[in-house]
């Protein structure tokens, strides 16, 4: 079993993407977790998706998130395919503000 923070938890009013993360050889399947802990501004959206990659260069997307508008804890499962995985979070709205983390656990 691997855990890895793929997005640490803050506060981000901007898109973000957070560093590749080099997943052991042995994990072939992931559940994800998205824990948004505050929400500020007007109509804020947050889209957060988790992309795997064979080399670190090339990313395709592995898993998404519904978008989310207020606080809350989900969770996606996906087979990892490549070597590296990555989260990467695209804000939306009028001044908007979430604080959040994306942490992941394979197996």
């Amino acid at each position: 079993m691997q855990e890895m923070t793929l997005l640490a938890l803050a506060a981000r009013s901007a898109d973000v993407t957070g560093d590749a993360e080099d997943v052991a050889d042995d994990v072939r399947e992931m559940a994800v977790y998205l824990n948004i802990t505050a929400v500020s501004g007007t109509s804020p959206t947050l889209d957060v998706v988790v992309e795997d990659s064979p080399d670190g260069s090339v990313w395709a997307t592995l898993a998404t998130f519904s978008t989310k508008t207020a606080v809350g804890v989900d969770v996606v499962r996906a087979n990892r395919l490549g070597r590296y995985v990555r989260a990467r979070a695209t804000i939306g709205g009028t001044t908007p503000s979430f604080t959040f983390e994306v942490k992941a656990i394979g197996r």
